[in-house]
């Protein structure tokens, strides 16, 4: 076997290779079947014109030309049935048209090829004048085969135009090299079949037929794309979506022009939209996080996803760049995690939180609830009498009867004043037990404060215990009122606990631009270093057991964070403990609601 016929061997195993390996990147993907066909097919019309170029005589030779028919004579449906089917992935919805243009013309090609297949072993319609040439046999096209490769002008340059398109898509996730690299293998095998096997024969010039090996350049192209980008000429979808919809996230694959690429099972479902809903929609249509523009990779970022029918459901969004092998930025993947489940939990640790807390309180509450209810008693007694007095209103002298009158008016507003007082730890009681909804609204913290003190005061029984708090000016706070109340009974409750005996708890309040800030500050124990690093842990508490859950503080760090907030503590052994709360006034948190 000569030099021109080992090369086209050789062109033939690298074309076969190339088949092989787009098969393996995805085999149930209709796109790269089709795309295998393509490459398969050159590498039997190489093999056969290596025979044929090798042939004793000019019947065995044409033989094998006739046998070579097979692996071109559909080219001119492969191709654009390829790009076709692999919009189904690419983007369904927004190439719809082209991709119909595109069947359309692949069932053009196919009825094309197969009437060259029908009169391949026609005498002279595809071979005619065959020529003994140094490097083996050529031929000159029959006018079947002129028909065929000028039929090819149409489905090719759809094709060439789809192609390109999709690369000027904001779906497009080939980088400026990548495209380059698909479009020669395309362009080079087309354009050397039109030059070294029909324009030159036509003219009459021999010279080797370049054509069906011009597919292994293909073939190394695909392998090259692979192992320069990581991935083939046609991204591989199947062994993706296997690994995809195992998980228990939702995984988007987002362009460089952050329009969403690919959506995994778990999303489509979150989201109450189909795949193909959800391909070529920007991402920020459907999700909005605080990162959305950070293209560098986020952990555990708070957001809200728009479900289809309006829901605005809580997640967790972390993001993480999408590159290829080189290194080179091809868009983000985006993992949504549902936070309704975890939201609920927190609500109902949150309720818990606020039991335990009133728990605490209860014997204070019911000496504070008992003192008007015996006052009361005891003036609804003294009323009693009256009344009998009155009965006999005859026998009273006047001056005794205008004294029982108004000692009587005394009594009722006393009581009513009880009553009243009652019925107000009643409430306070309610507020704080009540789960409520944390919608956000403007709130004055100072009212909140106030409140919340009225809850601690009935804990103090000691006379030489205060607190007092200094009311500075401080714009309306946009937050959650009911959770902001438990932030500041959890720090006032454990002020009053660090104090044995004499002590003061100082509560201040003022604006520092655009923060509110709440200080809570006691003159107790203070809090030793290495307990300072672990005061926020959930169940860490230093109260002996039965004394607390250790829940309190890690909950308060939780709502203010939630809040766009920060917690910071100054702290030391003998000299008291200062918890500042600092939020911002515009409730530029996450509304957890």
């Amino acid at each position: 076997m000569g030099v021109y016929p080992t090369f086209l061997a050789l062109s033939a195993l690298v074309a076969a290779i190339g088949a092989g390996f787009l098969l393996a990147q995805s085999p149930r993907q209709r796109a790269t079947q089709l795309a295998s066909l393509l490459a398969g097919g050159a590498a039997w019309w190489a093999l056969c014109e290596s025979f044929w170029n090798a042939a004793p005589d000019a019947q065995t030779a044409l033989h094998w030309m006739r046998l070579a028919t097979p692996g071109y004579a559909f080219i001119l449906g492969l191709l654009p049935h390829a790009s076709a089917r692999y919009f189904d992935s690419y983007a369904p919805r927004e190439f719809s048209r082209e991709k119909r243009r595109l069947l359309r013309a692949a069932v053009f090609g196919y009825l094309v090829g197969g009437a060259l297949l029908s009169v391949a072993w026609v005498p002279g319609a595809i071979h005619r004048d065959l020529v003994r040439v140094p490097w083996g046999w050529t031929y000159t096209p029959g006018p079947a085969q002129l028909a065929f490769f000028l039929s090819v002008g149409w489905p090719i340059t759809l094709t060439f135009a789809t192609t390109l398109k999709a690369f000027r898509s904001s779906l497009s996730v080939a980088l400026p090299s990548h495209r380059r690299l698909m479009l020669l293998g395309m362009a080079i095998p087309l354009h050397l079949i039109c030059i070294t096997d029909v324009a030159l024969p036509v003219l009459g010039i021999h010279f080797p037929r370049l054509g069906s090996s011009s597919y292994a350049i293909f073939g190394l192209l695909a392998l090259g794309a692979a192992a320069r980008f990581g991935f083939t000429f046609l991204t591989p979808r199947d062994f993706s979506d296997e690994i995809l919809d195992t998980l228990h996230e939702g995984v988007a694959l987002i362009t460089r022009a952050g329009v969403i690429r690919r959506a995994n099972r778990d999303l489509v479902l979150l989201s109450g939209r189909t795949e193909t809903e959800l391909v070529g929609v920007p991402l920020r249509q459907v999700l909005d996080w605080e990162g959305a523009d950070d293209l560098r990779g986020l952990d555990d970022s708070p957001g809200k996803l728009f479900a289809a029918g309006g829901e605005a459901i809580p997640v967790s969004v972390s993001t993480a760049p999408l590159r290829d092998d080189a290194g080179s930025a091809m868009g983000l993947v985006v993992v949504v995690r549902d936070l309704r489940e975890i939201e609920e939990m927190r609500r109902r640790m949150l309720t818990q939180a606020r039991l335990a807390a009133v728990g605490e309180l209860a014997a204070g509450l019911a000496h504070e609830i008992n003192n008007p209810l015996a006052f009361v008693r005891s003036n609804l007694g003294q009323l009693e009498r009256h009344w009998k007095s009155l009965g006999d209103a005859d026998a009273l002298p006047s001056e005794e009867r205008s004294e029982i009158l108004g000692e009587g008016r005394e009594i009722i507003g006393e009581s009513l004043a009880g009553v009243d007082r009652a019925a107000e730890i009643v409430r306070g009681v309610r507020r704080f037990t009540h789960a409520g909804h944390p919608a956000r609204e403007p709130a004055d913290l100072n009212e909140l404060l106030e409140d919340t003190i009225g809850m601690v005061v009935p804990r103090v029984r000691s006379s030489e215990l205060s607190i007092e708090l200094s009311s500075g000016a401080v714009a309306p706070v946009h937050c959650a009122p009911q959770e902001l109340r438990q932030v500041f009974l959890n720090l006032l409750m454990n002020a009053v606990d660090a104090i044995s005996g004499r002590g003061r708890v100082q509560v201040t309040t003022r604006q520092e631009h655009d923060w509110a800030i709440v200080e809570v500050r006691d003159d107790g124990c203070g809090i030793a270093p290495e307990t300072l690093e672990r005061i926020f842990d959930p169940f860490f508490t230093t109260k002996r057991v039965g004394e607390g859950t250790g829940l309190g503080l890690g909950i308060a760090w939780n709502v203010v964070d939630a809040h766009g907030g920060r917690i910071e503590v100054d702290s030391a052994p003998g000299h008291g403990s200062t918890f500042r709360v600092r939020l911002p006034i515009r409730g530029e948190g996450r509304d957890r609601g």
